[in-house]
């Protein structure tokens, strides 16, 4: 969902995308091949595929996320990222991913003051087949 908002002293797009093994996934049904998946459903398996080099998921979930918020407090600029993830089949790795490399904006990291929820706002990044890019 986009949205413009005041956060901090920039106005910014507010684009949120929430995945993670934690909550707020939810499970009424977990699909384990793509017959009967939604348009939506297929197009977010399809790229976790691609971000992890052809591996596909071993099970799709539909996420609840959380309404967009009225406001958010800024904590502050986000320098880097670190996630864990098996890319090539071969277990677990870290990879980073520090934003502002090649000059380009560095997104602000702030939080719903309502849920105490992270948000990943704006930046000059993009996720793309090959990982984070900015």
């Amino acid at each position: 969902m986009d949205r413009r908002c005041r956060c901090g002293r920039r106005r910014v797009d507010l684009a949120f995308i929430e995945a993670a093994k934690a909550p707020p996934f939810t499970t009424s049904k977990t699909l384990r091949n793509s017959r009967g998946m939604s348009g939506e459903l297929q197009k977010a398996a399809d790229f976790y595929e691609d971000l992890h080099w052809g591996i596909p998921p071993k099970a799709v979930k539909r996420a609840k996320v959380p309404r967009t918020p009225k406001a958010l407090a800024e904590l502050g600029e986000l320098e880097s990222v670190v996630y864990s993830t098996d890319k090539n089949g071969d277990g677990f790795s870290n990879y980073e991913h520090e934003f502002g490399e090649e000059g380009g904006e560095k997104p602000l990291l702030a939080v719903d003051p309502e849920n105490k929820k992270l948000h990943v706002v704006g930046g000059d990044y993009t996720v793309e087949d090959r990982g984070i890019v900015d």
